[in-house]
């Protein structure tokens, strides 16, 4: 009988070391379920997801955009803070103190481009000290004395322009006026040497007219089948015959 009743005991003990392994089995499931179900979105239609993840994401890029600006900004690079700071979002409570960042980030870069433009416009590269200025005054634009070197630097690069565009003007004029003047040189060279040679076969009766011959008293000129073929007379027994505007005799 003893024996019965204590393998009964140990029958319920396994019994229920089964069912507790059970249960917690159960609750293993179902923390699984849940989280795999969180994970997915907790609806079909993953609005909750979505909304979740974004929330969690709009989130960390502000604070990400804040820290990284703040960063830069303690380490005086005022223009790279200046590109995470402007991407804080309005409905961020980084916002406003990105927005005091920005303020101050903003007169120091303006600072360093009229510090530039100053150096530029005394080692006299207007072009370089306009440009500095003009973007210094985008970052400040309440600066009096940016203002004032604004408009002084634009008048002064606005004249030099001017000035190199009048230069550069009447520098290809006279280059113009020079290799006309060396063309026409040139030509009349070459009409004078021209008119000091003879004639000879092969020439062109404009070739004639250009050398010593020059014009004849007389032409005579015949047309045939063949083509049309002249005599130029000039006097003294000289003639020149061509045929079909080509010299092919001289007489002398």
């Amino acid at each position: 009988m003893q024996q019965k009743d204590l393998f009964k005991l140990k029958m319920e003990k396994v019994s229920n070391y089964f069912k507790s392994q059970k249960k917690k089995m159960v609750l293993i499931i179902v923390i699984l379920v849940f989280a795999s179900m969180a994970i997915a979105g907790f609806s079909k239609n993953g609005y909750f997801d979505k909304n979740f993840n974004a929330g969690v994401e709009e989130i960390s890029l502000d604070e990400m955009n804040f820290n990284g600006g703040l960063n830069k900004f303690n380490n005086k690079e005022y223009k790279d803070a200046l590109i995470g700071l402007n991407l804080v979002k309005e409905d961020s409570p980084r916002y406003e103190e990105a927005q005091k960042l920005i303020a101050e980030a903003n007169i120091f870069v303006a600072d360093e481009y009229l510090q530039d433009a100053k150096e530029y416009y005394n080692s006299g590269e207007l072009k370089n000290a306009y440009d500095s200025i003009y973007k210094a005054s985008e970052y400040n634009l309440t600066s009096q004395e940016i203002s004032d070197l604004k408009n002084k630097y634009e008048a002064e690069y606005k004249a030099e322009k001017e000035r190199i565009a009048t230069e550069l003007a009447l520098a290809t004029k006279e280059s113009a006026e020079r290799n006309q003047a060396e063309e026409a040189k040139r030509l009349a060279e070459e009409k004078a040497y021209k008119k000091s040679q003879g004639v000879s076969l092969g020439m062109t009766q404009q070739d004639v007219l250009d050398s010593s011959w020059g014009r004849p008293s007389d032409v005579n000129r015949t047309t045939s089948v063949y083509g049309t073929d002249e005599q130029w007379c000039y006097g003294n027994g000289n003639y020149l015959y061509f045929e079909d505007g080509i010299l092919t005799s001289i007489q002398n």
